[in-house]
């Protein structure tokens, strides 16, 4: 058996383990592809003057030769987008359970151009200093650098699986902002993504993040927060187009992997300890996206490869604004399900198992009730 079409049944073994509904056609080759596009479309003075155009040809096809699975965060400002992240890795670090080492991996572009050694810079900066600044308590400051920026990582499980190596997309929130006043009301996509969607030719992981309040947690004034309010409608606007972005530039949308992650789940619970915050009602998570972000919700429901593997709930921990609270230990490993049900998620992605999952004991149907099952 070709290793195509032994990857293909590997995958279809692990759809099948979770319980999904139907079987995910199979993965394409590169040959199988459309040819490579070149980006197209604006390009800010910004980021063709710091960096040139010809670099940004070369990103799609270094990730593709040196095996990285790409993730694509996208989320607004105030979305816990670089929480969710920092969180992800934090999470192998801390907990002794994990079953997994997290490193940095080489990098995708040569560090001996601008454009590389700029990236290298900013993965650095955040896999070391965001991810153990946020060890010690200090808040993740929204990312500012101009241009998207991927962190390549290298996922070592102990427990026999293979390694798998990611690239983790991050940005400015800004970069999705829809623009009312201006006569393009939905920003063009970066060079840098553009590239990776036209001329990745595998399936990508794809994570919309919204979060459950825009306002800080814990106050007075959060529960007087109205899903209806003009701030909602500005994010879910937002995350509108950015869809709208990806079904129309993206090569080999059929075979990607999508998530919707409502994140700031301890603001709605009030805290950790409630029942709710690992096991809500069924169809909860979805009715309160729904309310916050109809627009991005309806499109995304109509791009799904699989009807089942639609959200889930996220928790980075118990922040507001600028603080981080501490967590008593015994709700530490509640909030750890979070990270290690991500993880899971993105390890069966990558390599067609699953890292955590269970394998003897079939879940409920549907990727989500596979989510839920590691959740609970």
């Amino acid at each position: 058996m070709s290793n195509q079409g032994s990857r293909d049944k590997n995958i279809a073994d692990a759809w099948s383990s979770i319980g999904a509904d139907e079987t995910p056609p199979p993965l394409p080759s590169a040959a199988e592809m459309p040819p490579p596009l070149k980006p197209a479309g604006h390009t800010s003075a910004t980021h063709e003057s710091s960096y040139g155009q010809a670099d940004n040809l070369t990103l799609a096809q270094s990730l593709l030769e040196k095996g990285y699975h790409p993730v694509m965060l996208f989320g607004t400002s105030r979305s816990g987008k670089s929480y969710l992240l920092a969180s992800l890795f934090q999470y192998l670090q801390n907990d002794p359970w994990s079953e997994a080492i997290c490193i940095m991996g080489e990098w995708i572009l040569p560090v001996n151009t601008k454009k590389g050694a700029d990236v290298a810079d900013e993965a650095s900066r955040f896999f070391n200093h965001v991810v153990m600044g946020l060890n010690s308590g200090d808040a993740v400051r929204s990312t500012h650098t101009p241009v998207p920026f991927f962190i390549p990582v290298i996922l070592r499980p102990n427990n026999g699986k293979p390694d798998i190596k990611l690239a983790f997309m991050e940005s400015r929130g800004e970069d999705y902002h829809i623009r009312p006043e201006s006569a393009q009301f939905y920003p063009e996509l970066k060079q840098d993504i553009v590239d990776v969607y036209r001329n990745y030719p595998l399936p990508i992981s794809l994570l919309v993040i919204a979060p459950y309040t825009l306002r800080d947690a814990y106050t007075e004034f959060a529960e007087e927060e109205d899903p209806t309010s003009e701030e909602f409608k500005t994010v879910d606007k937002s995350l509108y187009g950015a869809l709208q972005a990806y079904q129309s530039t993206r090569n080999g949308v059929d075979h990607d992997n999508y998530l919707f992650v409502l994140t700031k789940w301890d603001a709605y619970t009030k805290g950790a300890s409630n029942p709710e915050f690992v096991n809500p009602p069924v169809g909860l998570v979805e009715k309160l996206i729904a309310e916050r972000y109809k627009l991005a919700w309806n499109i995304y429901r109509n791009m799904r490869r699989v009807a089942n593997s639609n959200s889930m709930q996220y928790s980075a921990g118990l922040i507001s604004g600028d603080k981080i609270y501490d967590v008593p230990e015994a709700l530490r490993t509640r909030i750890n399900k979070f990270p290690r049900a991500l993880w899971d998620w993105l390890y069966l992605n990558a390599s067609g198992q699953a890292l955590y999952g269970p394998s003897k004991e079939k879940p409920p149907a549907g990727a989500v009730g596979w989510l839920k099952k590691i959740l609970s």
